[in-house]
């Protein structure tokens, strides 16, 4: 008999299962090669699905087909031996439960990129209130979540150290008064002179004149003098010391020429090995004795020539005057050097002058040093109450975020690391930090335009901004891009802390390649695995593995692995196909 038209038995001995065979195992009434579909449906629903799905194939008259061999064995038959995942379906079947198949779609890669971040307030956009003070606060005018603008108090301050800036101020703007009044005089004096400056005034003009009159006597002596009264004395001097040095230079040179004669000889024996090295540096040196003295002499003769030709000519132009010439001529000299003394003692005089003028004006810039700088503590204390009192002020326009001080607090902020009595932040600027996964890092770049969006804040808000900052690193724990992005937050919506739905814009052209889309009622789950059907011809269907990437729109997801986009899938129906087989590789 043909087993290809005999029904299969179910093997005896063989599980019962209630609600059908599934996996496969054998060819029903239902027309499936592969029976009824395990899902995460309940089993009351599958067992419905069943029925309904029998009864349609009974009403329609639904022929199995098989492309497996009888078995002689009684086993269950499957769809195919060799692909356990290929399902056969008649057209009656196939009818029956809708079923429907298109090409897969393929759409370019995202130009989007969908993730959550969260809010924080800018670090350049926030400032703490800690001023180094030590003191009591009287008042404080503000608490947290109050709005604030730049230089608007925010407590009051009872500070000994104020009180002491204060009446340092004070002492600074006398002790300025008093050196621009010295100031002032050392001015006029060094202009108008003192008695001392006269005194040596009157010195250098009187010995000026002296020195003119002793001139006019030199010159009369002179006169006087004109013939006679000289020496050759120093002429003959002169003469006698030169011949003595030009004999002297005569036998030096001698010397040389025998010092000389008798290195040369040296030399040569101690190259004929006969005389000692020692021989050879004494008569080296020697030698360069005797040129040294030659050397002298040569200069002592033109020392004595120069002297000579300058007593000839002192003896020919009568240089020499007689006695009453040199005393003359000394008594002018001197008139001369008391002439220089009293400038210079004018000199020092008004010297002195201007040191105490100097002296005046660096007094009076160290004054008006000190006095600015005391000037300068009390606008860091905020120009304080002679009683001391501070007013705190905001340095900046925002929000309080923080206050640590109340009246009647003690506060000292002179350590190293002061605490913070209160911090201001200007909220109309907050960054929102993402996280962007490796898979879409491709896409992120500074100066990508962001969204962002968030179920807490009112319908169709949206804010806008720019990427500033791509960390250069992953996160070790999560593998993802740090990135953020500074946003306007004119409202002050956006809050410290708050989730929000962040949308990167990738622009024009996007980095992703292209992807394949099917339809969610395409897929169909299995546990933690997800599946299409793709035809494989007539009446057949490949049960293939994919995996899902991001949805598209309301009805459509894609797939980033599993299919390649050429495929025709079963885009309803593909419940009814059930989820049995293995997963395709």
């Amino acid at each position: 008999m043909n087993n290809d038209n005999q029904k299969p038995n179910q093997p005896e001995g063989a599980p019962q299962d209630p609600h059908g065979p599934t996996h496969g195992e054998y060819i029903d009434e239902s027309g499936f090669a592969h029976g009824v579909p395990q899902s995460s449906r309940s089993a009351s629903t599958r067992v419905q699905l069943v029925a309904v799905a029998v009864v349609a194939v009974i009403l329609l008259g639904v022929v199995v087909i098989t492309k497996s061999n009888a078995q002689t064995n009684s086993k269950p038959k499957t769809a195919n031996a060799l692909n356990p995942t290929e399902m056969i379906v008649t057209q009656a079947a196939a009818e029956a439960v809708e079923l429907n198949t298109a090409p897969v779609t393929v759409e370019p890669g995202a130009h989007t990129i969908h993730t959550n971040g969260v809010v924080h307030f800018s670090p350049y956009s926030t400032i703490n209130v800690s001023p180094r003070l030590v003191g009591r606060i009287q008042a404080v005018f503000v608490k947290v979540g109050d709005h604030v603008t730049a230089g608007e108090p925010l407590a009051n301050l009872l500070s000994s150290d104020a009180a002491i800036a204060v009446d340092t101020a004070k002492d600074a703007d006398q002790q300025l008064k008093l050196t621009t009044v010295t100031l002032a005089t050392a001015r006029k004096q060094f202009v108008a002179g003192t008695p001392e400056v006269t005194a040596a005034e009157a010195a250098r003009i009187s010995a000026h004149e002296n020195t003119l009159y002793t001139k006019r006597m030199l010159a009369l002596t002179r006169e006087q003098n004109g013939i006679g009264g000289f020496t050759d004395k120093p002429l003959t001097d002169a003469q006698s010391a030169a011949k003595q040095v030009e004999t002297q230079l005569a036998q030096d040179l001698k010397d040389l020429q025998l010092d000389q004669n008798a290195c040369d000889r040296t030399s040569k024996l101690f190259g004929y090995g006969v005389a000692a090295k020692a021989d050879v540096e004494v008569a080296e040196d020697a030698l360069g004795k005797q040129k040294d003295a030659v050397a002298n002499d040569r200069e002592q003769l033109r020392i004595v020539k120069v002297t000579l030709e300058r007593e000839q000519k002192a003896f020919s132009t009568k240089l020499y005057a007689n006695q009453a010439v040199r005393q003359a001529q000394t008594t002018y000299e001197q008139a001369v050097i008391q002439e220089r003394a009293a400038a210079t003692a004018l000199t020092m005089v008004k010297a002195a002058l201007l040191h105490d003028l100097k002296q005046a004006e660096h007094d009076y810039q160290a004054a008006l040093a000190d006095d600015k700088a005391a000037h300068n503590v009390l606008g860091a204390y905020d120009n304080p109450a002679p009683d001391g009192v501070i007013v705190i002020r905001s340095p900046a326009s925002g929000v309080i975020t923080t206050r640590n001080i109340n009246p009647g607090q003690m506060v000292d902020q002179t350590g190293e690391t002061p605490w913070q009595m209160m911090t201001v932040v200007n909220s109309g600027l907050v960054y929102v930090d993402a996280q962007i996964y490796e898979k879409d890092m491709v896409g992120i770049k500074i100066g990508e335009h962001v969204a962002i969006t968030s179920e807490a804040l009112p319908p169709h808000f949206s804010a806008k901004g720019i990427i500033d900052f791509v960390s250069p690193s992953l996160d070790p724990a999560t593998h993802a891009l740090s990135v953020r992005a500074e946003i306007q937050n004119p409202s002050g919506l956006l809050k410290d802390g708050m989730f929000v739905s962040t949308v990167v814009d990738l622009g024009g052209s996007s980095p992703f390649p292209s992807t394949p889309v099917v339809p969610l009622e395409a897929v169909v789950h299995d546990g933690n695995d997800d599946f299409v059907f793709v035809v494989q011809g007539k009446g057949k269907y490949d049960r293939r593995q994919v995996t899902l990437g991001e949805q598209r729109g309301e009805s459509n997801v894609a797939i980033t692995k599993g299919l390649t986009g050429k495929e025709t899938i079963v885009t309803h129906g593909a419940l009814y196909l059930g989820a049995g087989g293995t997963a395709a590789d």
